[in-house]
């Protein structure tokens, strides 16, 4: 899925137009995944993949299909950290759609002791 934004803040309009049913739909969504480390097939789109072709040298398989792909490409992601943890800082109506501001971290990994004689 590719979204395309806008100039300015011409992308985020009146939350009236977005059913708060929406936004709450994608909240639980991603506390779900939090809780479960799984997608959220409620809520994917037939035909649904997770596009990673626009991050230039991205050196992973490309396209990822359907929810059993987007759980393979956060398996793999997770996979390169000790922890890993995504976060919801916000959720925002863009016109007809709903945007999740999201941060993901890692905590530092344990840096070997050294001893110097």
């Amino acid at each position: 899925m590719r979204a395309e934004r806008a100039s300015g803040d011409e992308w985020l309009r009146d939350t009236a137009l977005v059913p708060r049913s929406d936004i709450e739909l994608i909240r639980s969504a991603h506390e779900y995944f939090r809780s479960t480390g799984k997608t959220s097939a409620d809520i994917s789109a037939p035909g649904f993949v997770w596009d990673m072709s626009t991050f230039r040298g991205w050196p992973e398989q490309q396209v990822y299909e359907g929810v059993e792909g987007a759980e393979r490409f956060l398996n793999e992601w997770r996979s390169a950290w000790e922890e890993w943890q995504l976060e919801a800082e916000e959720f925002l109506q863009a016109c007809d759609k709903v945007v999740a501001v999201m941060r993901q971290t890692r905590p530092p990994r344990r840096r070997a002791e050294c001893t110097w004689t």
